[in-house]
């Protein structure tokens, strides 16, 4: 049940985007058509979204039925993103039909790290450098 509602609230945010994106799209591409004529901004303006709204009574059912179909075969089958089934670990198989079914066990934790006992470390005694080059001038 979970997974039908997440689907279908992202079913629909998918359908929204489908049919805002395609009329977006279709419509830029009528208005710039119809007005790259005129001789004014203005006129192309109003040219454009007269042919927009010739476009939305004419096509407007389409493009929401396209955009539905999309979102719902694409939610259904998973193929749109947020719309994928969580994946669930699975018991491993029997090798044999002799083998009972194992359940599904998390992996054994490891026991707590063990500190190996320290012996304590002498450092060895401090060396005076050596000294390299003429010797240092006696005062």
């Amino acid at each position: 049940m979970r997974r039908f509602g997440r689907a279908l609230l992202f079913g629909f945010i998918w359908f929204l985007m489908f049919w805002l994106g395609s009329l977006i799209a279709v419509g830029g591409v009528v208005g710039v058509n119809a007005g790259i004529e005129a001789e004014t901004p203005q006129e192309a303006a109003a040219l454009g979204r007269e042919a927009g709204e010739e476009f939305g009574r004419a096509c407007g059912p389409y493009v929401i039925l396209g955009a539905a179909a999309l979102a719902i075969i694409g939610s259904a089958t998973g193929i749109l993103p947020w719309t994928k089934p969580k994946k669930r670990p699975v018991a491993p198989r029997a090798r044999y039909q002799s083998q009972p079914q194992v359940p599904y066990q998390y992996p054994p934790q490891a026991p707590p790290y063990q500190y190996p006992p320290q012996a304590p470390y002498h450092y060895p005694p401090p060396q005076q450098p050596e000294h390299h080059g003429p010797p240092p001038p006696q005062v």
